[in-house]
């Protein structure tokens, strides 16, 4: 039995290549091959096949088994799970923000205002997606970050992880991160503290 790890797998068509470190050919595979019919094979799968020749002599798998997955494949799954929490806290940063307007912690201009930067922020990033594969004029990271700063980071975070646009970055995430936890300390600071809440009044009546 050979190892290999499957490649251009088409799970439609029911057929895919596996791909050797030793060798530059690529071996055709049918799902017909695989023994379990309760795992279906994708990308990055590491498989034990065994290989033989069809009637035009080329190379073809007569029977395969899935037995894990190549370690790119197993990082890939774990950033996406990591995005996912990511994702997962900005919403529950936006139910809160709902919540502390039920209860009268906050006003409606100040969670309507929260609602429209962050969607403004998310269009900016998708604009920004759409501009780099197009190779088009891009949308500047400071303006990116200046978004976030003015209360629409959560809308950056769900882009992040819906888009897969700036989530690799690390400079870019780590002053992301540093708007985000300035946007929550001011927050807290407004809602929660005596000082923070009556300067926070006095805006409102200016406005």
């Amino acid at each position: 039995m050979q190892q290999g790890v499957l490649t251009r797998w088409d799970d439609a068509k029911g057929f895919g290549f596996i791909t050797q470190a030793n060798s530059s050919n690529d071996i055709f595979v049918h799902v017909s091959s695989f023994k379990s019919k309760v795992q279906r094979p994708k990308n990055g799968d590491i498989i034990s096949f065994k290989n033989t020749k069809n009637s035009k002599g080329k190379s073809q798998v007569s029977m395969a088994k899935i037995i894990g997955q190549a370690a790119g494949t197993t990082k890939m799954a774990k950033r996406s799970a990591k995005l996912s929490m990511v994702s997962l806290f900005a919403i529950t940063a936006i139910i809160s923000a709902i919540v502390l307007y039920q209860f009268g912690l906050l006003p409606l201009t100040a969670l309507i205002y929260m609602l429209v930067m962050s969607s403004m922020t998310f269009i900016a990033y998708a604009l920004d997606k759409r501009a780099a594969r197009q190779q088009r004029w891009r949308v500047k990271e400071t303006t990116l970050h200046l978004f976030s700063l003015l209360g629409g980071w959560p809308g950056a975070l769900i882009a992040q992880q819906l888009l897969r646009h700036k989530s690799a970055k690390t400079p870019f995430k780590v002053l992301l991160w540093l708007t985000i936890l300035l946007n929550i300390g001011v927050s807290y600071i407004v809602l929660f503290t005596p000082q923070g809440a009556e300067h926070f009044q006095q805006i409102q009546r200016m406005l």
